[in-house]
């Protein structure tokens, strides 16, 4: 049996790759229920964390399988097949794309935190009613630097399109140059 095993591990590379991606997928797997466990016993105590672990749960269901598989396949000699490289390359992208998505996620999560310490059902309500306005035009600015940040970086691994990923990503730099300084006055009323 097990000399079976090595005979088809040595012979056939598809087969290696095959069983490494699922080794690749379990492991993703074990770490994200481990890592899962540990932080919902803390996050109990902390809202802001129970809310993160909330938001990111989604996310993290591709995350961790996609960089299982990104590893996999980036371990792999590419002279396997043309069709491999293609393979290697929209793993990268969609890897990309789900990191991209869990910290707009998380942006989010500590937006509604930011929210929720400041209660609009009050009386007196006008300071909150301004904070809220604040806290959600701030949020939405960092999620759109993030998505723009992350079409940058995936345009850019493409190599016909790198130049646009490359302009994409100097124009986001200044843009959160030029956000950064018009929001000065509403980060320092918070």
């Amino acid at each position: 049996m097990l000399s079976d095993f090595l005979s088809t591990w040595a012979a056939d590379p598809w087969a290696r790759l095959g069983l490494a991606l699922v080794a690749g997928l379990v492991l993703a797997l074990l770490v994200r229920v481990v890592a899962y466990a540990a932080l919902d016993r803390v996050a109990t105590r902390q809202p802001v964390l129970s809310d993160l672990l909330r938001r990111a749960s989604g996310p993290m269901e591709w995350v961790l399988p996609l960089l299982a598989l990104a590893i996999c396949l980036r371990t792999w000699p590419a002279s396997v097949s043309p069709l491999f490289t293609l393979l290697q390359h929209l793993s990268l992208i969609a890897l990309l794309g789900a990191c991209t998505w869990l910290v707009v996620r998380c942006i989010g999560a500590f937006e509604d935190a930011a929210i929720r310490n400041h209660p609009m059902d009050v009386a007196d309500n006008l300071r909150a009613r301004r904070v809220v306005t604040q806290v959600r035009v701030l949020g939405r600015t960092a999620d759109v630097i993030v998505i723009i940040l992350g079409a940058a970086i995936i345009l850019m691994t493409i190599p016909g399109v790198r130049q646009l990923g490359t302009s994409l990503l100097a124009s986001a730099g200044v843009a959160g140059l030029a956000i950064g300084l018009a929001a000065k006055p509403v980060l320092s009323n918070l």
